[in-house]
Parts: structure tokens; C-alpha cells; sequence
């Protein structure tokens, strides 16, 4: 649920980097330098370190969330072999219990 919260707000957080980034190609393009553009300007960039570092944030979390899926495959996989060996002896027991029932059977008739 958290992922899907973060991609949420990734693409929220790109849509805005553009716009950013946008605004402050244009800002810098233009021949007019004013106070109030260099604190749109300061403000837009604090913006995009925010949005960076909650990018970063994010991408330590996926790479966590990975590294996390990883292991629990690993361990799912020595389940499953875990329980095919469980399976074969189970089968194996199974077998020689059938065979000593008969051999009870046949022992039984013989002294009836």
C-alpha cells in the first residue's frame, strides 16, 4: 500500500519537477531580473532539492523493498524443496507400511 503511495507521489513529483523545471528555464531565459523572480527562483530550487531527496528517500526504499522480496523468494524456494523431501518420505513410509500390512494379512490368514 505504501508503494502505491509512493508512486503516486513519484509521478506527482515528476508532473512538478517538470513544471519546476520549466518555470525555471524560463525565468532564466529571460532578460528581466527582478527580487521577487530571484525568490521564485531560490523557492523553486529549495523545491527541487525537496523533491530530490524525497526521490533518493524513495529509491533507498524500493532497493530496500527489492532487497526484502529477494530473501523471502530464497526462503520460499527452500520450502518448497523442504516440503518435496517431507512429500517423498511420507510416500516412502506410506509404502512400507502398505507392504508390512499385507504381510500382516497374509500372516493372519495362514494361522486362521
Amino acid at each position: 500500500m505504501a508503494l502505491v503511495s509512493h508512486m503516486q507521489s513519484s509521478k506527482n513529483g515528476l508532473s512538478l519537477l517538470a513544471t519546476i523545471f520549466s518555470m525555471v528555464t524560463k525565468s532564466t531565459t529571460s532578460y528581466e531580473t527582478s527580487p521577487a523572480s530571484f525568490m521564485d527562483d531560490s523557492r523553486l530550487m529549495e523545491d527541487l532539492q525537496g523533491k530530490q531527496k524525497q526521490k533518493s528517500e524513495m529509491q533507498k526504499e524500493l532497493d530496500r523493498l527489492n532487497d526484502n522480496l529477494t530473501f523471502e523468494k530464497q526462503n520460499l524456494e527452500v520450502a518448497d524443496c523442504d516440503c518435496d523431501i517431507f512429500r517423498s518420505l511420507c510416500n516412502e513410509k506410506n509404502a512400507e507400511l502398505q507392504v508390512a500390512l499385507t504381510e500382516k494379512r497374509n500372516l493372519e490368514l495362514r494361522f486362521s
